[in-house]
């Protein structure tokens, strides 16, 4: 039966389901089946809308029952039934059955486009990519043709953006979905389509007006929901990409990926212990899910349970010894918790890279000739823009003259900030990389005939070092961004100074160190300067400060701060981190000091606050900075002698534990750099004897720091690039 009542209440229904109002439009359906209406369309939909919520044995009902009325009505059978029959085989695993389906309706649809399309996929699902690609390019012309006499089918522009897709032609496809959406703005699914293009592409300010549009269309659609707060999250805005994860998750508590996304935004707002407890409540429902367990991972490191971070992430890599995320993360945690061997780093970094078939004892470079000419280098990294590597970036983009050394930004993730853009201008040309597959990405590399290329991300989030396993110029290096080696053979040289890439450093390098003359690192302080320093403590106690990130304050950190404590009873200690926002996080510091004989109430935990002038003014409230270790000072400790703080250096025997002590060297403060934790409680001790004085005098203090090198970036630029002709030449 198909009265003009059943297709009207049919066609409300349907677009209902088109709307997201899949509930709804269910149970409209349904009423209508079961008020008699034999009709193929009806029963086709129900099973349309049972495959979307994961009943697939009620969709293989209503499909083949919309078949068998077909059949009874004595029509052919209809494209739209028959690409619904092959999506249900293909989901089902029965892809032999799917390509039945393809040649029973090619012979009644040999030049439909989307049917070439469908046939396609199940041609990928069977193995045959060449056939499969025929298909794909026949889709595409037969679509484009049809598209020609009729610009304004919608449909045929969203079949377009989906072919494309599959042919890897992604601009294309957003081009597609662009003008179906210029034709319907309101369409839920190319909403979403181009949204996630758009993001792939490292456009994700472009995508976020059309997912605001599905979001207002479609207010308590999941998807919508965490596209939109993944979105938010891209850009930065943490907090309400965390309100919109909730809302996902009102709506299905047990969304796995929303959790697992929530508890990415509460890590990097520095709440680690939510966020671990996010992974955790996301692995109770999926226990092996990888990316959650690396996840996982991450909050633990940054809560300051590396021992445990470590755990994880080798038997991830024990599990799936290619994962990249395992590796770059477990890389990570060795470089800044300096709990395994030399070997163990190098031997775990060799034994990755062999089975990425990178040679482990490729051939060094010959040296270049590059007399008389301009050296040409490209700046690989994740982070151009407001992060430190960006900052300390600055000078050297600032001060470069491109007539001896061109200096192109080669960016891995775009960063959606003020800053990003202004470092873009001071280089010589700009390339990203984003969203490309890795050998377009190296082939465009290749392809800008750089004699040097340096990273500057290591093994830190975005990293690009992986495009350089195989050779993108004659010479590689890596500066800035991490501070341990890379343990790939194509990385010839690792650049820092005297005291970061010290002679008795080099065993546990598997590059060449080049040494700078001088600090490896220079503050930038002419573009933004720093306020005055002020004493702003009217206490008689001794003010102890440290401005660090929770994962550096590890055990043997707290032994020299125990140690500063005791030496100096009366002193208290100013922490001020995002992390520490976190009372699990709080409770977690003082219990350890508590065990160290320390009471919680010479512990004040200061709130960060979002501007960087607000947050360098907090070093007129410390009369001596303290540092970390293994992870040394490396930003805070700069901040902290600008603001006339004298900060004591804790030295190490890796490259992470020497930063803060080359940066108090470079202010010819070389007395401030201490190994002992006894010596460290007793040079506190000396500075607290003086505190009115050194009060007093923290303004003389910060002048005097301030015409020092490591504030001097047109010397470093000069010695850098010197350094960067001296390697192309060995």
């Amino acid at each position: 039966m198909g009265t003009p009542e059943f297709t009207q209440r049919l066609d409300e229904a349907v677009k209902l389901a088109e709307a997201g109002q899949k509930e709804e439009a269910e149970a409209r359906l349904r009423e209508l089946v079961a008020e008699g209406a034999r009709m193929p369309k009806a029963t086709m939909a129900l099973g349309v809308i049972c495959g979307e919520r994961g009943d697939l044995l009620q969709r293989r009902l209503w499909l083949q029952e919309a078949r068998r009325l077909e059949e009874a009505n004595g029509h052919p059978l209809s494209l739209r039934l028959v690409l619904n029959l092959i999506v249900d085989a293909l989901e089902q695993g029965e892809p032999q059955q799917a390509l039945d389906y393809c040649e029973e309706a090619l012979a009644l649809y040999p030049g439909d486009g989307e049917m070439q399309l469908h046939h396609a996929h199940v041609l990928f699902a069977l193995g045959q990519s060449g056939y499969a690609l025929s298909r794909l390019q026949e889709a595409c012309t037969c679509l484009r043709a049809r598209l020609q006499e009729q610009p304004e089918d919608v449909k045929s522009w969203r079949l377009l953006a989906m072919a494309e897709l599959k042919a890897e032609q992604v601009d294309a496809a957003i081009e597609a979905h662009s003008r179906a959406l210029a034709l319907d703005p309101n369409h839920l699914p190319s909403l979403l389509g181009i949204s996630q293009l758009l993001m792939g592409r490292g456009r994700t300010d472009e995508a976020i007006p059309w997912l605001i549009n599905a979001l207002a269309n479609a207010p308590d659609q999941l998807d919508a929901i965490k596209l939109n707060g993944y979105a938010l999250k891209i850009i930065g805005d943490q907090q309400q990409a965390v309100e919109l994860f909730r809302k996902a998750l009102e709506l299905d508590p047990e969304d796995q990926e929303a959790i697992n996304l929530l508890g990415a935004c509460l890590n990097d707002l520095g709440f680690f212990h939510q966020a671990a407890q996010a992974f955790r409540d996301a692995l109770a429902i999926n226990p092996k899910d990888f990316e959650c367990r690396l996840n996982l991972g991450s909050a633990l490191r940054d809560f300051g349970d590396t021992t445990r971070a470590l755990e994880i992430f080798k038997e991830l890599l024990m599990e799936m010894p290619e994962a990249y995320g395992a590796f770059s993360n477990l890389m990570f945690t060795f470089s800044i918790s300096n709990l395994a061997s030399t070997e163990e780093v190098l031997s775990t970094a060799r034994a990755f890279w062999e089975r990425q078939g990178v040679d482990p004892v490729a051939p060094k470079p010959s040296p270049l000739y590059i007399e008389g000419r301009s050296l040409r280098v490209g700046i690989l990294s994740a982070d151009v823009g407001s992060h430190v590597v960006g900052r300390f970036l600055d000078p050297l983009l600032r001060h470069h003259d491109p007539g001896v050394c061109q200096l192109d930004l080669i960016s891995m993730q775009r960063r959606y900030e003020k800053s990003s853009e202004e470092l873009i201008e001071l280089a010589d040309g700009f390339h990203s990389l984003e969203g490309l597959p890795m050998d377009q990405a190296r082939e465009h590399l290749c392809k800008q005939d750089y004699d040097l290329i340096v990273d500057t991300s290591g093994y830190t989030r975005g990293s690009g070092i992986h495009l350089l396993a195989e050779r993108c110029a004659p010479v590689q290096a890596h500066y800035i961004g991490y501070h341990a080696t890379t343990g790939l053979s194509t990385i010839d040289w690792f650049i820092g100074d005297e005291e970061t890439a010290s002679p008795d450093l080099q065993e546990q390098f598997s590059e060449r160190l080049y040494r700078l003359p001088r600090t490896w690192l220079a503050y930038p302080i002419t573009q933004q300067p720093f306020p005055q320093a002020v004493p702003l403590m009217q206490t008689k106690r001794p003010v102890l400060g440290a401005f660090c990130q929770v994962s550096k304050i590890t055990p043997k950190t707290l032994n020299f701060w125990a140690a500063a404590l005791s030496s100096v009873p009366e002193a208290v200690l100013v922490l001020k981190h995002s992390g520490l926002d976190d009372a699990g996080i709080r409770k977690y510091i003082e219990e350890r000091f508590l065990d160290r004989g320390v009471r919680s109430d010479r512990i004040i935990f200061v709130s960060p606050v979002a501007e960087w002038r607000d947050h360098v003014d907090h070093y007129n409230i410390i009369d001596i900075a303290l540092d970390t270790t293994p992870w040394s000072s490396a930003t805070t400790g700069f901040e902290a002698l600008a603001m006339g703080v004298p900060l004591l250096a804790i030295r190490g025997n890796c490259m992470a534990a020497r930063m803060s002590s080359s940066i108090v060297k470079g202010a010819s403060r070389s007395e401030w750099s201490i190994e002992d934790p006894r010596e460290y409680g007793r040079r506190v001790a000396n500075l607290c004897e003086k505190i009115t004085e050194l009060r007093k005098n923290k303004y003389v203090l910060q002048k005097e720091l301030s015409k020092s090198t490591i504030f001097d970036g047109h010397n470093l630029c000069q010695l850098l690039i010197q350094g960067f002709r001296r390697i192309c030449k060995m």
